[in-house]
């Protein structure tokens, strides 16, 4: 929603004028069309405006507008819903039991363009904000429909299925069997390295690390160089989800073995070049990814002390000890190493 904030009676009084020419209206499409995009465009101008019209009974409207197979219709209704599961606690749960996540997913699978991604938008807001609607979107045949709904310039449809592999592993397993990591790794060796990219590399990254039998799968399919290359981005959450996925991808003897030859102990140690007081999510992956793969490859220290390796880690694993995030290293990097303590 926007910034400004009209004064209360003001504010219902104009969404309540708007509902009411839709309810007096309701066999005038033009009258309807009219009304939601001014609805729609009055969230981009101040806050509560799809709360509002929640709160005051306008969800029936919404919702009826979502159903009429109108693209513009479709699209501002859903953005307005969309905006009310944002800020009404109590919305995305109404929402489900009026029409449910499974019928909503429907009318999204039916629609195209803007608004299918406004759909996709809401959808996402109800899985967020409500179990129920998470758990409905999680039943095999609603995930399925969501993955073929991917498209990496709807980034809603990515983040969406991001959002229903989290802590579910049927879900993970359903993206592994249905092979529907391949269209991320298309969407990632096409990108320019944009923002566009940003979701299906985070997706890929869920799967990976929540469903180990993905990593071999996704490494065969040529996931490694793919996901090499992101480590020498410039968005740190991004470089940190590649060095996370590069530490599943090496657990594998055979992608240790792929990724050593690509040679990506450099941009790893280079990720900890600099003093590490607080370990940051970049830090502890590349880290992590480390310890992997000199766990996989042991022979591999000589090259890691060569680097100046050691001394890095040992600073990782010190500033670790202070913290309380699982995937700093801990003690022993020296010991790890096969020596005493830096050089």
């Amino acid at each position: 929603g926007g910034g400004k904030k009209l004064p209360g009676a003001t504010l219902v009084g104009h969404i309540a004028a708007l509902l009411t020419a839709m309810r007096r209206h309701s066999d005038v499409q033009d009258i309807q069309i009219k009304a939601i995009h001014k609805l729609a465009d009055m969230t981009l101008q101040y806050r509560d405006i799809g709360a509002t019209a929640w709160q005051i009974g306008g969800g029936p409207l919404l919702l009826a507008a979502l159903s009429t197979r109108h693209a513009k219709l479709q699209d501002d209704a859903a953005h307005v819903l969309a905006e009310a599961v944002q800020t009404d606690p109590t919305a995305a749960a109404g929402l489900r039991r009026s029409a449910s996540a499974c019928g909503l997913l429907d009318l999204a699978l039916g629609a195209a363009g803007n608004a299918r991604e406004s759909m996709l938008v809401l959808l996402l807001g109800m899985a967020l904000k409500d179990e129920g609607s998470r758990e409905e979107l999680r039943q095999p045949s609603n995930v399925a429909k969501v993955v073929s709904m991917l498209n990496v310039r709807q980034g809603s449809s990515i983040t969406l299925l991001t959002r229903l592999m989290e802590d579910h592993a049927p879900t993970c397993e359903i993206v592994r069997t249905s092979s529907a990591f391949l269209p991320l790794l298309r969407f990632l060796q096409n990108s320019n390295h944009d923002d566009s990219h940003t979701w299906s590399l985070r997706a890929l990254n869920t799967l990976l690390c929540l469903d180990q039998p993905s990593s071999i799968e996704v490494l065969r399919a040529g996931g490694l160089p793919v996901v090499l290359g992101f480590l020498h981005g410039s968005n740190d959450m991004d470089i940190g989800c590649a060095a996370d996925s590069v530490s599943c991808l090496v657990v594998a003897r055979e992608g240790a073995d792929t990724a050593v030859a690509a040679g990506v102990y450099r941009p790893l140690l280079g990720l900890l070049k600099g003093p590490i007081k607080i370990p940051s999510y970049v830090e502890q992956a590349a880290g992590v990814a480390i310890a992997v793969l000199l766990k996989v490859r042991p022979d591999d220290a000589g090259l890691v002390r060569k680097l100046d390796g050691l001394r890095r880690l040992q600073a990782l694993a010190d500033a670790g000890r202070s913290g309380d995030d699982e995937m700093v290293l801990g003690r022993g990097v020296a010991a790890f190493l096969g020596v005493d303590g830096p050089r």
